[in-house]
This record gives C-alpha cells, structure tokens and sequence, in this order.
C-alpha cells in the first residue's frame, strides 16, 4: 500500500514539473523564432571571445545564439583585432550592425534587438 501511495506522488510530481516547465520551454523555443528573424533581417552581432558583455548578449537568446550571424573580431590568443572589423569601425564589443546599415555599440535588450530588425519580441 505505502509503495503504490509513493509510487503516485512519484508520478503526479513528475507531471506537476513537466506542467511548470512547459511554458518555460516554450518560451527558450520563442527565442529560436526571434534569432532566426533577426539573422535573416541582416543583423550581425561583432564581438570577442574574451568580452564579458559578448557572453551576456549571447545569453540574451537562452541557447540561440548560435542562430545570429556573428563574427568573432579577436585573433585566437591575442586581444587584436581582426582586419574586417577595424574596416568596420567595430572597435567596442559587442557591436550589432543592422539590416538598415545602422550600428549600435554595447549590450543591447532583447526588445531594442526587436526595434532594430521588426522581429517579434520572443513570448
């Protein structure tokens, strides 16, 4: 009896947590949809493996971000830059340049990336 008791609150706390986590994994799958649109609308984002504001933009797209057009500006083992950037101008990271030609420097909200490129902000 204690064991099939143990055995259905096993299973109803396995569902309850599938529940709770659905909207939230809904939401990361949204974020999928949003990097997509923004690569597609002529977006890149510039920026260096060692620049701490490139880690958190990249977080920005919880697990994404491998979607966005990106170019990494740093020589592997050097803090120079790479040559295509400096023909940029990109010399702050991350820096987004957009469909439109404008650029913006600095870790950017997700809703200013969605101003930027008319993507819809991820639910």
């Amino acid at each position: 009896m204690k064991m099939k008791r143990l055995s259905t609150t096993c299973a109803l706390a396995t569902l309850l947590l599938v529940a709770l986590s659905a909207p939230e994994m809904a939401s990361a799958a949204g974020y999928g949809t949003f990097a997509d649109c923004v690569r597609n609308s002529g977006a890149v984002m510039y920026g260096t493996s060692w620049c701490p504001l490139c880690r958190a933009q990249r977080k920005d797209f919880r697990g994404y971000a491998n979607r966005l057009e990106y170019v990494e500006c740093s020589i592997p083992g050097s803090r120079k830059t790479r040559s295509k950037c400096e023909r940029l101008g990109v010399d702050s990271f991350p820096t987004w340049i957009f469909g439109d030609g404008a650029k913006r420097e600095g870790k950017l909200s997700v809703s200013d990336i969605a101003s930027h490129t008319g993507c819809a902000m991820p639910n």
